[in-house]
């Protein structure tokens, strides 16, 4: 056997210690992704966590917020200011949700297909009879302005 000089023994072992860098690198982004996987299952199967400020994707102005801990509470605010807010209610899909106004009459139905397991992000679509807006999260804390 060969014995390595000086400079190609500190070359040998930069080396090893990149592929075990890159190795570990690849190992913690694994399971990462595992973790996001196992979370989404958990989401579409038991439901996502609603919770939040949601902004319409179309302009930003529109927003809907939601807090299931106050009741299951619930408010839209167009970018016109006008607000309206009740409760709502879970459907046989653990992510549909049924908007009910403070009047008792049904507002509309929203369904939130998607919301990452650490509730910064997230998707939902409101269908109030008349046509579907989609929002996108823009905070996981529910924000509320007071209405007369």
């Amino acid at each position: 056997m060969k014995k390595l000089d000086g400079i190609g023994n500190g070359v040998v072992k930069v080396s090893l210690a990149v592929t075990l860098l890159l190795s570990v690198v690849a190992l913690v982004l694994s399971l990462m992704s595992m973790q996001e996987a196992n979370g989404l299952k958990r989401g579409f199967e038991d439901g996502f966590r609603i919770d939040g400020v949601y902004r319409d994707r179309e302009t930003g102005l529109t927003s809907i917020a939601f807090h299931e801990e106050d009741g299951n509470r619930w408010q839209f605010v167009s970018s016109g200011g006008e607000a309206a807010d009740g409760t709502f209610k879970v459907t046989e899909d653990p992510n549909a949700f049924t908007l009910v106004d403070q009047s008792g009459n049904e507002y509309g139905f929203v369904h939130l297909s998607y919301a990452s397991a650490g509730g910064d992000e997230g998707v939902l679509y409101l269908n109030d009879g008349t046509s579907v807006l989609a929002f996108d999260k823009a905070g996981k804390y529910p924000a509320f302005i007071e209405t007369q």
